[in-house]
């Protein structure tokens, strides 16, 4: 067990944090760290690691699971992400409502162009710039959704406050892990000794290092 995780539970059921009352709190028992996770001055590579429960969430009408990505999206692809971080750069408080906004896959050429110094792996992660604005400090670690697939989680990017069309996210793409996300959830239930456990391969509670992000889990 990682005791960095142990301290942590997961929080299901609002998109409002003041709702406690319809919250279903479950402690994390173990988790993963992808091994060649690295921390270069804040820009992250191998951003992902899976969490283990202490006991399975409870399908609802507001606690759904979602399938994993097996492909990266096409370019110009639509896409959701959502977060209780900031609202803007300079507001040093997260927010109490879980907010969305609405992104597009673009060219990973893109990043490389915002990024020039800093090497961005096309394999391993998503340009995405977003409609309207772009995630700010504190949704690292949410879900980039595609059609109703997990395609990504939020790794990093610069300043929120910069003009939406002038800057990009760098997403972790799920699907490049694919094969590592199924192999840590095997790894950890045999280390459980869960051998009851049906594990559901297409279902998965994952996060980035920074922050847990949302109310997906395997069981």
């Amino acid at each position: 067990m990682l005791d960095r995780f142990n301290k942590f539970y997961v929080s299901a059921g609002s998109i409002s944090l003041n709702h406690t009352q319809s919250l279903s709190n479950i402690n994390i028992v173990d988790g993963i760290i992808h091994p060649h996770f690295t921390d270069s001055g804040g820009l992250l590579y191998n951003d992902i690691a899976v969490l283990m429960l202490e006991k399975p969430l409870s399908w609802s009408r507001t606690i759904r699971p979602i399938k994993i990505a097996a492909n990266q999206p096409e370019h110009d692809t639509e896409c959701v992400t959502s977060g209780w971080g900031y609202l803007s750069e300079d507001q040093h408080q997260i927010s109490n409502i879980l907010q969305k906004i609405k992104v597009h896959i673009r060219n990973p050429n893109i990043c490389k162009t915002f990024y020039k110094n800093e090497p961005f792996y096309e394999k391993s992660m998503l340009c995405v710039i977003g409609v309207d604005t772009v995630p700010c400090k504190g949704d690292s670690g949410g879900p980039l959704v595609c059609n109703h697939i997990l395609n990504g989680v939020t790794s990093w990017g610069i300043s929120c406050d910069i003009s939406y069309k002038l800057t990009a996210t760098v997403f972790t793409s799920v699907d490049h892990y694919r094969d590592w996300i199924l192999l840590a959830i095997y790894n950890t239930h045999r280390s459980a000794n869960l051998k009851s456990v049906q594990i559901k391969c297409e279902y998965f509670f994952v996060i980035n290092i920074l922050l847990l992000f949302t109310l997906y889990v395997i069981f």
